[in-house]
């Protein structure tokens, strides 16, 4: 099969699934240029971008249509949400069309923020062929919405790349030799709920057998530099660390805590330090937020967000019990499978077996989409010269604000 991936990020690590596809389908990977210093494979596609003032939500591929009529996929895989100017550009072209998208709250904003993003996500939803997420909530939502027979699937679109299950972890921690390492991995912010994997090991009282290793950056550095001292916890902070480095620190940690917290219009939408560490082995203990609990598919490894107590007991069990900390290794590490490997290769190509086949039969009924917002059509090809291009930025940025700024 045919497909063409329009991918929200032009880097080999965020394109790890499409390339295990490479050989079950023919996958042509189209994307904005890349920061990496490293040619991208041959099965990339690199297009002008340009940004309505958004970031992913609002950006503009140049040249997309004609690229696509020139490649003749048979199927379109778009990652992206239903509202984003890319997915609804591509909502009147004729190919069967699957939309991947992470979205897991779906009533945030204001009213108006709310109704601009509900009419699109209503016109997305009768016009897409499938629909694939990157977690429970989200398949669920849309499932809800969408014709009967349009298949749904859940599966993250940012996969553990082949570098992490060529390691493997093995339980070192010796009680009377090492501190238990506690690995986190995120950017530095609120949400992540770092302080609270601090705050847990500051009120046991075996606090001095623990160590923990932060990577990552962010504006919440210094505060929990400040609060690590206060509660007298040995902590560091590694900054931002390669794929190489972060296999090398998960084999070498006793745990990765995933301490996120739900915050208003977001929740963890899938957790991808989480699945790289599970399929190195390395035992996860995650908060209860958005999909963390479905990831690792284990109730003894989650705790209630912010429950600095509950996530003191937790880290204190797999501190004392060789048995608990191996079950949670062997469990963790199957269950991982889900998102790459074989079976994800199977699942992602028998989805979109599915696609394909409810746009073909869509299309004898006649209840294929209609072509639409022309306007913004025209932009995915090569007739978006820059009249069109302002008539479309003025039509996105309607309003004080912007219509897009509202979505």
């Amino acid at each position: 099969m045919r497909v063409a991936v329009i991918t929200s990020e032009s880097r080999e690590i965020s394109n790890a699934l499409w390339y295990q596809l490479q050989d079950a389908d023919e996958v042509v990977i189209f994307g904005g240029p890349s920061a990496q210093e490293a040619a991208l494979p041959a099965c990339h596609r690199t297009l002008e971008e340009r940004d309505f003032g958004g970031g992913l939500l609002r950006r503009h591929l140049v040249g997309l249509g004609t690229s696509l009529d020139a490649y003749q996929p048979e199927l379109i895989h778009v990652n992206g949400e239903l509202w984003s100017v890319t997915v609804q550009t591509l909502l009147g072209r004729a190919e069967p069309l699957a939309v991947h998208g992470a979205e897991n709250v779906w009533q945030r904003g204001s009213l108006v923020q709310r109704r601009v993003r509900d009419a699109l996500i209503a016109r997305a939803v009768q016009r897409i062929d499938g629909y694939a997420s990157w977690n429970y909530a989200g398949a669920q939502y849309v499932q809800d919405r969408v014709p009967d027979g349009v298949p749904t699937l859940v599966m993250p679109a940012i996969v553990p790349p082949p570098l992490f299950p060529l390691a493997v972890w093995h339980r070192r921690y010796d009680a009377g030799a090492s501190p238990f390492k506690v690995l986190c991995v995120g950017s530095l912010v609120a949400q992540k709920g770092f302080d609270c994997v601090l705050r847990a090991i500051g009120m046991s009282s075996m606090s001095d057998r623990y160590e923990v290793v932060i990577c990552g950056t962010g504006p919440e550095q210094d505060a929990l530099a400040a609060l690590a001292e206060t509660v007298s916890v040995k902590c560091s902070f590694l900054g931002h660390v390669d794929p190489a480095e972060l296999v090398s620190l998960m084999t070498t940690s006793d745990c990765l805590v995933q301490p996120s917290r739900t915050v208003p219009g977001l929740a963890e939408q899938f957790g991808r330090s989480v699945a790289e560490a599970m399929r190195v082995g390395l035992p996860c203990i995650v908060s209860s937020s958005g999909e963390l609990p479905s990831v690792v598919g284990n109730p003894n490894a989650v705790f209630p967000e912010g429950d600095a107590n509950a996530l003191s007991a937790r880290l204190e069990k797999l501190r004392m019990s060789e048995e608990f900390a191996l079950e949670l290794s062997a469990t963790q590490r199957c269950a991982e499978g889900r998102w790459s490997g074989a079976e994800a290769i199977h699942r992602v190509h028998e989805f979109w077996e599915a696609v394909q086949a409810t746009g073909a039969a869509r299309a004898q009924t006649g209840s294929r989409r209609k072509r639409g917002w022309r306007i913004l059509g025209s932009l995915a090809g090569n007739r978006a010269d820059s009249a069109r291009l302002g008539i479309g930025q003025k039509l996105l940025q309607a309003g004080p604000e912007g219509l897009m700024d509202r979505i």
